[in-house]
């Protein structure tokens, strides 16, 4: 694959701060977390994180935060879900406001 291959996937991320914490917007929790099974994210950087100055393990433990909160706040009032019982499906999860 070329670089400039890789530079225009890059080119397609969108970095969103939901809750007071900044990171690379993926859709859903196991869209963050799946990977981790087989790969260990520590210090792992590309051209678009180092400028962010995180690595991919950072951004996917931002992400789940994010999720967390979104339960406790909960704006679409589901029953049971809070501090404890967050692990979203996609349908549920924050999404970003959408583009202009």
């Amino acid at each position: 694959m070329a670089d400039s291959s890789y530079v225009a996937w890059t080119s397609t991320y969108q970095w969103e701060n939901f809750y007071g914490h900044e990171y690379l917007y993926a859709g859903p929790l196991f869209t963050h977390q799946l990977s981790h099974v087989w790969v260990d994210f520590r210090g792992i950087q590309d051209g678009f994180m180092r400028a962010k100055g995180i690595d991919y393990f950072e951004n996917s433990r931002r992400a789940t935060y994010v999720q967390q909160q979104y339960a406790i706040e909960n704006p679409l009032k589901f029953a049971g879900y809070g501090p404890r019982c967050w692990a979203l499906p996609r349908a549920m999860a924050p999404a970003p406001a959408p583009s202009k």
